[in-house]
């Protein structure tokens, strides 16, 4: 996530014995009114600002907000709560104080002069086609099974799932359109009207998932969303995941969660089909995130032993 510029308030006077605090106040304001940032994105940026930045640095005068204090602060962030979280904190840190420069409170941006080490990257983990059998298998019917299903088959994210609407699907087609994603802001619950990237993709279906899917809409198809709660509104992907770990476990896959089923989408898709499948898929810019982020590596290396053993022939 990052904080542009251009969706920040500028002009105006500000002084140097402004609090930091103040001016985190302008920015989110800027961020809260831009309609290019969903509405998880401004609630995330909302929490780092109340919950790291407000309690230890917002009453410093700007004045004050130098390389040294900042870079401090994140140390002591990133030594608290882990790199990936004191990154955020600069994200955010480079966002409002780029406030001050632009309204003459500060000659330079300080959190731009300090650095946060790299966050370790996570080994991925994803299912094969007999493993994904096997659960499948071993799931009852219902919410989780249907819904671990069209994670399968289209690789989309959980909110997505959630927010699925029997509009969104056309079963003599056999296609499927994400349009929206479950989202939790001030109000409790809601559907956001679009994905998290913005994009309407739309999947054609396995076979296998269109029969789920109908016979799903042949049993509840009365209501808007497929996969509602007990009252007929959004399902809470809290409780979903809940349900979700209670049953994994008991089926022995304890370490299947819903971003896993992604990344086998994307992994095996990668290793039939190639790298660009996979991202097409799952819908990223680039190659290099899905096969960094979203494709397990091989443990057994391809034979390649007629072309190597040309070395070694004499």
């Amino acid at each position: 996530m990052t904080a542009h510029r251009d969706m920040l308030p500028t002009g105006g006077t500000m002084s140097a014995d402004e609090k930091l605090g103040t001016t985190a106040e302008r920015w989110l304001t800027g961020i809260e009114g831009a309609d290019r940032y969903a509405a998880q994105t401004k609630r995330r940026y909302r929490e780092i600002v109340e919950k790291y930045i407000r309690p230890r640095v917002g009453d410093l005068h700007l004045r004050e907000v130098q390389t040294g204090p900042v870079g401090a602060f994140l140390r002591d962030v990133e030594t608290d709560h882990g790199a990936a979280t004191a990154k955020l904190c600069r994200t955010v840190l480079v966002g409002v104080l780029q406030i001050a420069v632009d309204h003459g409170a500060l000659q330079q941006n300080p959190a731009k002069a300090v650095s946060i080490p790299k966050t370790g990257r996570r080994e991925v983990v994803s299912l094969n086609p007999r493993q994904a059998h096997g659960l499948l298998s071993s799931l009852p019917p219902g919410d989780v099974r249907d819904a671990l299903m069209v994670m399968l088959g289209t690789g989309a994210r959980i909110g997505s799932v959630l927010a699925l609407r029997w509009a969104d699907v056309d079963l003599e087609a056999g296609t499927l359109v994400l349009t929206g994603t479950v989202v939790r802001s001030s109000a409790g619950l809601e559907r956001q009207e679009h994905t998290k990237t913005h994009q309407t993709p739309r999947y054609r279906l396995p076979g296998a998932l269109v029969d789920v899917l109908r016979a799903r809409w042949e049993s509840r198809g009365s209501d808007d969303l497929m996969f509602p709660n007990a009252r007929g509104g959004l399902m809470d992907p809290h409780n979903f995941r809940k349900t979700w770990r209670t049953q994994m476990k008991t089926a022995g896959f304890e370490w299947v969660t819903p971003h896993v089923a992604r990344k086998s989408v994307a992994t095996l898709l990668a290793r039939r089909l190639g790298d660009e499948a996979a991202r097409d898929q799952l819908g990223h810019d680039s190659v290099a995130t899905t096969r960094a982020h979203y494709v397990e590596s091989v443990e057994d290396v391809p034979d390649h032993t007629d072309v190597l053993g040309e070395f070694l022939t004499l």
